[in-house]
């Protein structure tokens, strides 16, 4: 199980707003720390934020990361991604067990999945994401 240690004003915030063919690009974008810095952010999401929250010490964190991508084909969400041990929000939060995901909505609308395993992410996100319109289908 990979747990989660304290916090410091130096978190780092990556973005992924479009899902790429095979892996994420990831752009980093640093100093959202907290709530009412990330509250800009936020504000101007038109879809769903997926906060994923992972340690370079977490086995199971790359993953998830990789599932997140495959998601990503699949549903209407960007995607960010947070060192959990330099978070002050995952400190906030009381993240504790990854991986661990926060599905942002709005400021005031958000849930946190931790100690993710088999297909709770997948789970997740189809819950709280909207289906993006596949057609891989031949007409």
């Amino acid at each position: 199980m990979c747990k989660v240690g304290g916090g410091s004003s130096a978190a780092r915030l990556r973005c992924c707003a479009a899902p790429p063919p095979t892996v994420a690009r990831m752009e980093e974008v640093s100093g959202q720390q907290d709530w009412h810095e990330l509250a800009p952010f936020i504000a101007t999401a038109k879809v769903p934020i997926v906060l994923q929250f992972a340690t370079s010490a977490c086995v199971l964190c790359p993953d998830a990361s990789r599932r997140i991508n495959e998601l990503m084909k699949t549903h209407h969400f960007s995607w960010h991604h947070m060192d959990a041990t330099i978070s002050e929000l995952a400190v906030e939060l009381e993240v504790t067990k990854l991986p661990a995901i926060a599905i942002i909505h709005s400021a005031g609308r958000y849930r946190l999945y931790q100690q993710l395993r088999g297909d709770d992410l997948d789970k997740a996100i189809d819950a709280e994401c909207e289906r993006r319109l596949v057609l891989d289908e031949d007409f």
